[in-house]
């Protein structure tokens, strides 16, 4: 998975996001989410990464520039894919 401005690439592994700088591939901290990670998607300008876990009903929000979780969507059944249109 990659931002939009393609300033910074996401790589999953289980419940690990690895983000990493496209420019020079330096790593940026790692985040942990509860539950395998089924899908990732960034808004249009990059600044927040959504992420899905497998049968949970909660979206969390990464902002970008902090590097961390800052707010959890709370859906009415488990998110299955993430579009951002």
């Amino acid at each position: 998975f990659s931002t939009a401005l393609g300033d910074r690439v996401y790589f999953v592994g289980d419940s690990i996001i690895y983000p990493l700088r496209a420019r020079d591939l330096a790593p940026a901290p790692t985040l942990e989410v509860e539950g395998e990670v089924t899908d990732l998607v960034t808004t249009p300008s990059g600044d927040r990464v959504y992420v899905a876990t497998e049968g949970r009903s909660v979206v969390e929000v990464i902002d970008r520039y902090r590097d961390e979780i800052v707010a959890s969507v709370r859906l009415p059944g488990p998110v299955r894919a993430l579009r951002m249109d």
